[in-house]
């Protein structure tokens, strides 16, 4: 009996290990043919690559610049595209010729696609100054600080109103400064210059503008004909300036514009009024004190 039971085990033992060993034998095939596979289509790759990165072939036969130029030679970022091209059409480093046509004055920025078969596109978008920003950028159309372009003060951006502020504070500046001088300008004033400085006050230049130009000229309060009025300053705090501003213009009259040749400074920071210092010696409108308006001699 005990004879019988060891004999089947030991048949059992010898089964399992004759069924590993076939396991064993029919997977080896199977890993041979895998690694096969791998190394014909790693093969395969290398040779579509090698065939794709041939510069001989699939070369760039075109390059097309698209874009609005006032300032930016059509033809010489097309050449600063050519001189940059290396490859071909699946090689070629597009962000390399991007950062050598982004050197060309008055570029400020670049965008280049692939177009099949054999063309590179490029989208150059112009600096577009909307202001002059401190002595040596300009605030771009795209809220962006720039640096002044060569030749810019001779391309009318002299022109430009004058903006002041901390590096990260020209996206308030440029807002207020659209905000407040379309208010002016409906009252005949122009809005020059806008600056906030490190206390928090918001200084105005202004001058008379559109009026002045639809007058041809003005007259102070003497009959002195002068043509071309001077700036006035204004200064208000950050905070309840808007309110404040348009105060001020609220108060505004025809006799207030006559007299604007005749004014300094324009002193907002009061809580209920504002105050006028004068140029020179010249007396107070009695219009103004008889609305509660301080005024500075």
């Amino acid at each position: 009996m005990n004879l019988l039971y060891f004999s089947n085990l030991s048949n059992r033992a010898c089964g399992l290990q004759q069924t590993a060993t076939d396991l064993a034998v029919n997977k080896r095939p199977r890993w041979i043919m895998l690694l096969a596979v791998i190394l014909l289509t790693s093969l395969a790759v290398l040779l579509v690559a090698d065939q794709l990165l041939d510069p001989q072939k699939f070369q760039i036969k075109k390059i097309e610049v698209h874009g609005r130029f006032h300032q930016v030679d059509g033809a010489q970022v097309k050449q600063s595209a050519e001189a940059a091209l290396k490859g071909n059409y699946f090689s070629v480093n597009l962000r390399r010729i991007e950062n050598k046509i982004k050197q060309i004055p008055w570029v400020f920025s670049a965008s280049l696609r692939r177009q099949w078969p054999s063309t590179i596109v490029v989208d150059v978008v112009e600096v577009q100054p909307v202001a002059r920003w401190g002595e040596d950028k300009w605030l771009n159309f795209t809220g962006d600080l720039v640096d002044r372009q060569p030749g810019g003060e001779n391309k009318s951006s002299g022109d430009l109103p004058l903006l002041h502020g901390s590096a990260d504070q020209e996206q308030i500046v440029w807002k207020a400064f659209q905000q407040w001088s379309e208010r002016f300008a409906s009252n005949g004033l122009t809005l020059e210059q806008l600056s906030l400085d490190s206390r928090d006050l918001w200084w105005l230049k202004l001058s008379l503008g559109a009026l002045a130009s639809s007058r041809g000229q003005s007259t102070q309060g003497s009959g002195e004909v002068i043509d071309r009025p001077d700036k006035v300053t204004m200064v208000v705090d950050k905070v309840n300036s808007f309110p404040r501003i348009e105060r001020f213009i609220d108060a505004l009259n025809q006799e207030l514009i006559d007299q604007f040749p005749q004014m300094k400074t324009i002193d907002l920071r009061y809580p209920n009024g504002f105050a006028i210092s004068w140029q020179g010696s010249q007396s107070v409108a009695q219009n103004i004190t008889e609305s509660g308006f301080t005024s500075q001699p």
